[in-house]
């Protein structure tokens, strides 16, 4: 303390004075505790917590609960459910198919809106949609009807709905299919073109023999097709599955009987289909768990880091206090 400061010992306080002295000396004192030491008690105890929770997580095991998803597989428009049996022949859960057949009819809005909010909460791995291509089948171009145009228009419903469902998926990170013959009038829809137009959206064409799709007769048929997808293994999966020329083809026509059969996938193909997103699934699972592999090698330096960061903090509220004292 400064000599100036210093009372002499044979310095004569008045009794009045020395009681001021004592009295301000006191309120001083305890400002200073209330705003030091307890700020420094404060400091003290959190970053001893702080330091004690980073040595556990210095040890700590990390597991991830991975479950397959449930379901796995909707369909929607196919009566048939073709994808959801081979699902279900190779274990995997599939959801009831939105189709006609079970009650669900998608020229009514309230059932297109129903559908939407059933899907955002079953939260499918997959949607299959294969929407009716009777109008805009080739067949109506060399005969068409009288009333095709308000055929399609109406049709187009159904289409701009699978638009929907389809990005409804890709919002939530997951995937679909739409699926519908490649000399379909529908594929030329601006609606379509632009949709699939987007990066996350990829197409190509099969001919549906390459998955022995046969006729009543036994013969098979061509019927090139054309898919969109959001899943890069079911595509590279179905590039070159075309018809090698080797046999000869039985014609989609002659009727409903022909035709109607015709539109159903083989079980070769339901079954590539299901492998493929398998494929995707799992790409998708070691993906996340490769991603996570630096950050749990790296915990412990964290964790070191934190801790050294703690006691620098410490040390520098003491230095604080030790000035203020």
């Amino acid at each position: 303390m400064p000599e100036a400061f210093k009372l002499k010992a044979d310095c004569k306080v008045k009794p009045a004075i020395r009681q001021m002295i004592s009295q301000a000396w006191q309120r001083h004192r305890k400002d200073q505790l209330a705003v030091s030491t307890n700020q420094q008690r404060v400091m003290e105890v959190f970053n001893m917590t702080w330091i004690n929770e980073m040595k556990q997580h210095e040890n700590q095991a990390f597991t991830v609960d991975m479950s397959f998803p449930d379901p796995f597989v909707t369909e929607v428009f196919t009566d048939t459910e073709p994808i959801a049996a081979a699902a279900r022949r190779m274990g995997l859960n599939a959801g009831h198919s939105l189709t006609l057949k079970t009650g669900w009819d998608f020229m009514e809005p309230n059932r297109r809106k129903a559908a939407l909010n059933l899907i955002d909460f079953l939260k499918p791995e997959v949607v299959i949609l294969a929407f009716p291509c009777g109008p805009w089948s080739p067949l109506h171009r060399l005969n068409p009807p009288e009333d095709l145009q308000e055929r399609r228009e109406a049709a187009k419903q159904l289409v701009l709905f699978a638009f929907e469902v389809a990005t409804l998926q890709l919002k939530a990170g997951r995937h679909f299919m739409i699926e519908n013959p490649q000399p379909s009038a529908a594929w030329q829809l601006e609606e379509l073109k632009k949709f699939e137009a987007r990066p996350d959206v990829l197409s190509v064409i099969v001919d549906m023999c390459a998955f022995n799709l046969r006729s009543e007769n036994g013969g098979l048929h061509r019927k090139r097709t054309k898919l969109l997808s959001s899943s890069q293994a079911l595509i590279s999966n179905m590039i070159g599955r075309r018809c090698d020329g080797r046999h000869q083809h039985d014609p989609v026509i002659g009727g409903s009987k022909i035709t109607e059969a015709a539109g159903h996938y083989s079980r070769k193909f339901s079954e590539a289909v299901v492998n493929s997103f398998m494929e995707q699934f799992d790409f998708e699972t070691l993906a996340i768990f490769q991603a996570m592999k630096p950050c749990m090698r790296s915990m412990p330096l964290v964790c070191k880091m934190m801790r050294q960061m703690a006691q620098s903090c410490k040390s520098s509220q003491m230095d604080r206090l030790n000035y203020s004292q």
